[in-house]
């Protein structure tokens, strides 16, 4: 068993203490996304797998009094009001709202990273946008206003044609994703297409289009001569998804090709994955592991 102990920026030092746990990560913002993985060893036999998810348990450490002693009351205001977070909606924002969310934000998630010095400091000194600070946008000039409302609309049109490298036909990953320091274009391309990001020592994720065609076949191929399979330490997977993102459903269940699979190699090494409509015929599956797809 393995205990994790998540402190936020408001966290008392000395409760709970870390000495009680295996493991402390400090997070440097009160709002964090937590992404768990659970290898699937056998994929015939799913209970041990199953089992070993309904183990996990997320809660406080003490209900008191770390409760009151994790956030520091004079430092935290209250948001007026629930906001939607999708990207439409967050794209439609007027300046006004836009900006007095943000000083708001800041207050529970102070951008206190050394690389963030600089920016905060232009903020407070043009804008007077203070992390832990009431900020009102009228009370700043027209002249200020039409700037901020300039940089949305620059920012947003920044992000949008953010230039993605291609490698025949293939999006390469950025490998200072999850480590941005003050790359905040980077940061902030990577915040409208994933939900979160690994860094590159964890995963990384080349992504490709297959076009819609009726009937047609791909054919990925890994052999001796084109280096072989991906130099993965722990896995490799090839998955597919739908244009809105999600896994494809099919007859067969078989959502990804995965070296944690039980696949089919050629005799010279080489690894052949088909993808494809129907099931390819006997003697391509007899060298070729197939993924199903959509018309």
């Amino acid at each position: 068993e393995l205990t994790v102990l998540i402190r936020g920026p408001f966290c008392n030092n000395s409760m709970p203490s870390p000495d009680e746990y295996d493991m402390v990560i400090n997070s440097p913002t009160s709002i964090a996304y937590l992404l768990g993985r659970t290898n699937v060893a056998d994929q015939n036999n799913l209970k041990p797998t199953q089992d070993q998810m309904f183990s996990y348990r997320l809660k406080k450490p003490n209900d008191s009094p770390v409760a009151s002693a994790m956030i520091n009351d004079a430092n935290i205001l209250k948001p007026r009001k629930k906001y939607s977070t999708t990207v439409d909606d967050i794209f439609a924002f007027n300046t006004r709202d836009y900006f007095n969310i943000f000083a708001e934000l800041m207050v529970t998630n102070p951008p206190i990273l050394p690389q963030d010095t600089e920016i905060v400091g232009k903020m407070k000194d043009e804008f007077g946008l203070v992390a832990g600070e009431q900020w009102d946008f009228s009370n700043i000039s027209s002249e200020q206003q039409k700037k901020l409302a300039k940089g949305m609309t620059k920012g947003v049109d920044l992000i949008q044609s953010y230039p993605v490298t291609r490698v025949n036909g293939w999006a390469m990953p950025d490998m200072r994703t999850g480590n941005f320091s003050s790359d905040y274009y980077l940061r902030a391309y990577i915040a409208l297409v994933l939900f979160c990001a690994n860094v590159a020592e964890d995963a990384v994720y080349y992504t490709t289009e297959m076009f819609p065609n009726a009937g047609r076949v791909y054919e990925i191929n890994f052999t001796p001569k084109s280096g072989g399979t991906p130099p993965a330490d722990q896995f490799w997977s090839i998955t597919m998804y739908s244009d809105a993102g999600y896994l494809v459903a099919n007859e067969n269940n078989t959502y990804s090709i995965s070296s944690q699979q039980n696949l089919k190699y050629g005799e010279d090494g080489s690894l052949h994955i088909t993808v494809s409509m129907t099931q390819p015929e006997p003697e391509v599956l007899e060298y070729s592991n197939w993924l199903p797809s959509p018309q």
